[in-house]
């Protein structure tokens, strides 16, 4: 029973605080994928990794951008005028505060430890600029 308290311990003092960590910004551009949204931006919350902002950017959408971001609390929403994916994404930079940055597009989903790998990997690897999955 000690030796399994002594183990937590150890694991405690190596995996950082949530405090510690770099914040994540995911960028979810969306321009008629609502439908998609909700599933996108699920994926990000089921994440292992727990430092992480989620921004999603409207790129005047026709569809219901905007109640699906505002019905999954603590969603950043930002409403741009249409200018394609990659206005979008930069306008999803600038609002960004995190030191790492995800592109995650409305209709596709993060693997639950996405986040955790990437930031484990960039900070094993600093001199690294990016990281991707398969």
């Amino acid at each position: 029973m000690e030796h399994g308290t002594a183990e937590r311990r150890d694991v405690e003092r190596t995996v950082p605080s949530v405090r510690e960590s770099p914040l994540v910004s995911v960028i979810i551009p969306c321009y008629n994928q609502a439908r998609y949204l909700g599933e996108a931006i699920e994926s990000v919350r089921a994440q292992s990794y727990e430092c992480y902002e989620i921004i999603v950017v409207d790129d005047e959408s026709p569809d219901d951008v905007a109640r699906v971001a505002h019905a999954h609390g603590g969603v950043r929403y930002v409403r741009q005028p249409n200018g394609g994916v990659s206005v979008a994404r930069n306008r999803g930079v600038q609002e960004s505060r995190g030191k790492y940055l995800v592109f995650l597009d409305a209709d596709d989903q993060l693997l639950p430890n996405a986040l955790e790998a990437g930031v484990r990997a960039l900070t094993a690897h600093p001199d690294c600029a990016f990281v991707y999955g398969r």
